[in-house]
């Protein structure tokens, strides 16, 4: 089974529509997202690869390990913004955009980690099950109302 295409809810342009409801701008965010997308190419090109093969000959580890550190750089940003809004008063129980850069915060976390189980688990075709089930997941959860 292949890996999952890359999220639409992770590009650039959907981020802009976010910051565009959040009325902010210039948050570093979508350069992370940018550079995030360039990553997950290579990405899915190696776990596809270790999928067929079984081993890490294909630089999966490598793979696995730089698309991870991306999506924590995008946590991070994403987190530093959050704060920000925070210290301007914007909360979280009454701005519904608060929540949805909460939940941007947790699902990029969330790939993070299922990202790095595809290589822990001994069974590479169900891991990547596992890790097409959760990104699937994951995009839902950024898009779920209020």
């Amino acid at each position: 089974m292949p890996v999952s295409a890359y999220p639409k809810e992770l590009t650039d342009a959907y981020w802009k529509k976010v910051e565009s409801r959040l009325k902010v701008s210039n948050t570093g965010v979508g350069q992370t997202l940018r550079n995030l997308e360039k990553l997950y190419k290579d990405f899915v090109t190696k776990v596809d690869a270790f999928e067929k093969a079984g081993t890490d000959a294909a630089g999966t580890k490598k793979a696995v390990t730089a698309l991870t550190k991306a999506l924590d750089a995008t946590e991070t940003t994403l987190m530093a913004h959050y704060q920000k809004l925070k210290g301007k008063g914007r909360s979280f129980d009454k701005d519904p955009e608060m929540k949805v850069l909460d939940r941007y915060m947790k699902a990029v976390s969330g790939i993070s980690h299922d990202a790095a189980g595809i290589i822990t688990g001994s069974d590479a075709g169900q891991a990547v099950k596992r890790y097409n089930d959760r990104l699937k997941m994951w995009a839902g959860f950024i898009n779920k109302p209020g």
